[in-house]
Parts: C-alpha cells; structure tokens; sequence
C-alpha cells in the first residue's frame, strides 16, 4: 500500500498542475469577481495592512448577512491574493484530497482504496467547489480530511473546530468528536465542548438579525428533504456496488468504531440543520454526504472478507461497476465546471470588444454585478443590467443568457452572437 499512496499522490499532484495550467481560469460569478476586486483595491490602497482591513470588513458583512465563520474571513482575504489558474489549482487539490486521503488512511488493500475513493468520488454536488471558488463546504471539508491524517486528538480538535468556522454545521461533528474525548477521560475535552457551545451560541446568535438566515421554519423541512434525497443516489449505488466488492463478513463490520459513530452521528446532524433552512440540495448537502459516506467506510472497510465459489467474478464485476459510476460522475460534474468558466471567459473576452457606453443586459441579478466588476478588473468596464425572464420593457442591444441562472427572456433571444456550452449571446435587434 505504500507505493499505492505514493504514486496515488503523485499522479494527483501531476494532474493538479495540468489542470491549472491548461485552462483559461477566471473568477466564477458567485462571490469570487467581488472579492478578488475588494482585495486588490485594498492591497492598492494599504499594501499588505489591507489584508487586515479586508478581514475586518467580511466580519462586519457577515453581522448583517446573520452568519458565523471567522475562520472564512480569512481565507476569504487570502485566498484571493492569487489567480485565477492558481486558485482553481487549490481547489483541485482539495478535492482530491477531500476524496483520497480518507481512502488510502483506512483502505488496508488496494481495492479497499479504490472502493472508498469511489464512494466518496460519487458525491456529485461536491465538485461544485471548483468553479465556485468561495463555498465553503469544500474548504471545510479539507480541514476535516486533513484532521484525518493525525492521531493526536488535540490536532484534529483544533482542525475540526476550524472546519465549524468555515461552515456552521460542521460543529456537529466536531461535538461528536468532543463527546467520545470525554468517554476517553480526555480532562481537556471540556474545553472542546465550550468551544462548541461557544460557536453554536454565536452562530444562532448572528442568525437571528441577519438578512441571510431569516428563513429558518421548520415548514421548510419536508421541501428541503425532497431536494436532499436525489444528492444520495450516485454516493448510494456506487456504494452498494462497493459493499458487493469487498464481501464483508457481517460479524467482522466495525459497528463499534467509534470514529464512524462520530462521523454518521455528525453527517445526520449536518444534514438535520440543514433542513429547517431549506438548504440541503446543491452543494449545500455535500458535506452531509461526505460525512456519512466516510461513518459507513469506516463500518465496512476493516471487515473480513467473505469467500465463494464466484467471489472473484462477482468481485471484479462489482469493482468495474463501482469504478465506472464514480467516474461518470467525476466527468459529468468536472466537465460543467470547465464549461462555466469557459463561460465567463468568453463572454468577458466578447464584452471587451463592445463599445464602452453600450449596456450589457443578462439574465442573473448576481451576475449582473459580477460581470460589470469583472469588466473593469479588465480594464474594460461596462454598464451590465439585469434583465428578469418576465421583463417586457427593457430593449438593450446585447443580451447574455447563463442557461444555469433561469430560464432566460424569449423576446430577447433572436439573433445569435455567440454560443457556448453554458452561455449565449444574443442581440435583441
């Protein structure tokens, strides 16, 4: 296994380069054009005090937005010191670290490996991570995987606590984590605890007067679950193929680790906070997943395995399966976001040649913003308005259709300028 991990590890790093240098990167439209514009202007202004400024101001942001994540304040800050090409490369790399290092810590064999990367690889809204640069739940997820790589409690508290400051309900984890110390007679667990209860305080504290997290009703819940159930198909057939692959022994499953206890125990709570939001579709349910796919490798993986006469077909059989779904899912999911870039990129590089007056109509009220604040990162600024599905007024020259934002304006889709796989431009005359 030792050169598994190795050349594993390797051909990941070779394929985190490739990925970033073989693309035209840009600044997806969710977040990331404002941010990278707020610290320029402040690196311009400040020089490198900025960067403190710049943190100071996400904090003050998020008091309005109603939300806790301290630990994002600054990530948000330093991340985007780099560029595109590069901060797309992170993002790989946290990917693959998010879906690797968990398979090759408790894969014993090599097919044990290859099965839990496949689970965890299944996960499909997990990838939109590497085009929306900003979301959380990977980021979090890194600092959960790396807590994964040492054994020293004290490390892994303080990564799992950092995971919580980047995404709220990661702090379910990191208490059940917390409870196992105390069963452990780890005197300092109580601080664990306090530092939970802490940020459980702030986060509904925050919640309760911000603009974001006025939803909560538990009204919600029943939507939320409907939106939730489809995130669990792939990670669920990849991994019943898994299961038939590895031919445990019942009596052999790890049901008393009690490690996959913290983590099922904390993916069904992340999972159940979620629900009261209506916020467990999308990218939004990835760490649940996550979280409960990496409880049930840990159940399944340090079994025994039972034999049979046609154990080797069914094996082999069961592996290709397993291998094929996860990687449908890998290039359907990494395809859309090499797509949306490619979106953004070429409607920037289209915009560039419009005259500078004219206005530029889209059908995304964020990407409106976006776009203009893109523009001008370019030095080719432009007036972008957004224009609704429904808008029977407006008559701009130019219109820019994401096919992912709506379902776009009819009267204003005539003639086509330019078409992308994610993205069309027309003009309106």
């Amino acid at each position: 296994m030792t050169l598994v991990r190795r050349y594993t590890l390797l051909l990941a790093a070779v394929l985190v380069v490739i990925w970033t240098v073989a693309f035209q990167w840009e600044w997806s439209f969710i977040d990331d054009v404002g941010l990278k514009t707020t610290v320029n202007q402040l690196m311009d202004g400040e020089g490198i005090a900025g960067l403190w400024t710049g943190i100071r101001a996400l904090a003050s942001s998020d008091r309005s937005w109603g939300l806790f994540r301290p630990l994002w304040y600054v990530y948000a800050t330093i991340f985007y010191l780099a560029n595109p090409a590069v901060a797309h490369g992170i993002r790989l790399a946290m990917l693959f670290a998010v879906v690797l290092i968990p398979a090759l810590r408790f894969g014993r064999y090599p097919l044990a490996a290859v099965v839990a990367a496949t689970v965890l690889a299944a996960n499909v809204t997990l990838y939109l991570g590497l085009s929306y640069l900003s979301l959380q739940e990977l980021s979090g997820l890194t600092l959960v995987t790396l807590g994964l790589l040492s054994d020293g409690p004290i490390r892994r508290s303080l990564l799992w606590l950092g995971a919580a400051w980047f995404k709220t309900p990661f702090i379910w984890l990191f208490l059940a984590w917390s409870v196992y110390l105390l069963f452990q007679r780890k005197k300092w667990a109580w601080l664990n605890v306090l530092a939970g209860v802490f940020t459980i305080v702030m986060a509904a504290s925050a919640s309760r007067k911000g603009t974001y997290t006025q939803g909560f009703d538990l009204a919600n819940v029943v939507r939320a679950i409907k939106t939730a159930i489809p995130l669990f198909f792939w990670p669920g057939l990849v991994g019943l193929a898994g299961v038939i692959a590895l031919r445990p022994r019942l009596k052999t499953l790890a049901w008393r680790s009690p490690l996959a206890w913290v983590f099922l125990v904390g993916g069904a709570l992340y999972l159940g906070n979620l629900l009261p939001w209506g916020q467990a579709g999308s990218y939004y349910g990835a760490p649940a997943i996550w979280l409960l796919s990496v409880g049930a490798l840990l159940i399944l993986l340090p079994a025994e395995r039972a034999d049979f006469r046609y154990a080797k077909p069914v094996t082999i059989a069961a592996t290709v399966f397993a291998l094929a779904g996860s990687l449908h899912v890998a290039r359907k999911m990494t395809t859309q976001q090499v797509n949306r870039n490619a979106a953004v990129v070429g409607v920037r590089e289209w915009a560039r040649n419009v005259p500078p007056a004219e206005t530029i109509a889209i059908n995304s009220e964020e990407g409106a913003v976006r776009l203009a604040e893109l523009l001008a990162l370019h030095g080719a600024p432009h007036p972008v308005k957004f224009v609704p599905d429904g808008d029977a007024v407006e008559q701009p020259k130019y219109y820019v259709f994401f096919h992912d934002q709506s379902g776009g304006n009819p009267r204003l889709q005539k003639t086509v300028v330019r078409r992308m796989t994610m993205a069309t431009i027309y003009s309106t005359s």
